[in-house]
């Protein structure tokens, strides 16, 4: 089969194998799992993984899906485990543009990518790099190999676990921030605004025109080291706030 198509105001349900050497493209409402694969997949309809999904095909596409892209109008629900694909892009700028449920886990071997719209994650998010150029909700797991990268807004309460986590954009810490971080390089604004609020960061540096903005009541901030050529501000309203560097601080 070269392409499969379900049409705008079709419904198209799949549970076994559903393969095409070209493209799998929904307009409609398509209810997935088992095998679905295709050189690319394109949703601008409604997508929901009903269960496990694997985008490894076994022909006439065989291997891994190279590309699932969720464009204007698409709307991505993972409610079941999803691998067997490369990189994961979406460009709909709904306000659930794509949603992975709790107890579900979306993986992609290369970049997992929201270029508008909001991508909440209540599971786990995992890709060698994970790149937020809108809205990134957070309250699971996220896990890039590589690099985590917001250049947009990324409002977070769950973990992060990548070597690289790198804000140009604002980064908001609305709870717990946990997990393992490394390098953290901030040139945007990373804000504890909310009472308690904590984040566990790497080797911090807050370069020169960022800010570092803890100000909610008791907010923490854990670092390794802290090299500040930017802003540090921190206004609790006489409650305890602190930034703990278990090494090194050097700055203004």
């Amino acid at each position: 089969v070269g392409d499969i198509r379900n049409a705008a105001g079709a419904t198209l349900t799949t549970t076994n194998k559903l393969n095409a050497v070209g493209a799998i493209v929904n307009a409609g409402t398509m209810n997935a799992a088992g095998e679905v694969s295709a050189a690319e997949i394109r949703n601008s309809g409604l997508f929901t993984v009903t269960a496990a999904l694997t985008g490894v095909g076994t022909g006439p596409h065989a291997g891994a899906t190279p590309n699932f892209n969720n464009i204007a109008g698409g709307s991505l629900l993972v409610n079941a485990n999803v691998d067997g694909v490369v990189n994961l892009t979406n460009t709909s700028a709904l306000a659930n543009a794509v949603r992975v449920a709790a107890g579900a886990t979306l993986t992609a071997t290369g970049t997992v990518a929201n270029n508008a719209g909001t991508f909440t994650n209540l599971g786990t998010t995992a890709a060698a790099n994970i790149n937020n150029a809108a809205t990134l909700n957070s309250t699971g797991t996220l896990n890039a190999t590589a690099a985590l990268n917001n250049s947009g807004t990324f409002n977070v309460s769950g973990a992060i676990n990548t070597p690289s986590l790198i804000n140009s954009g604002v980064m908001n810490v609305a709870g717990a921030q946990t997990g393992a971080v490394g390098a953290t390089n901030n040139t945007g604004q990373i804000n504890l605004a909310v009472a308690g609020a904590s984040a566990q960061l790497g080797a911090l540096t807050n370069a020169a025109g960022a800010a570092l903005n803890v100000t909610g009541a008791n907010a923490t901030v854990a670092t390794v080291t802290l090299a500040n050529l930017g802003a540090i501000n921190m206004l609790g309203g006489g409650t305890t706030n602190a930034i703990n560097a278990a090494g090194a601080y050097t700055g203004g």
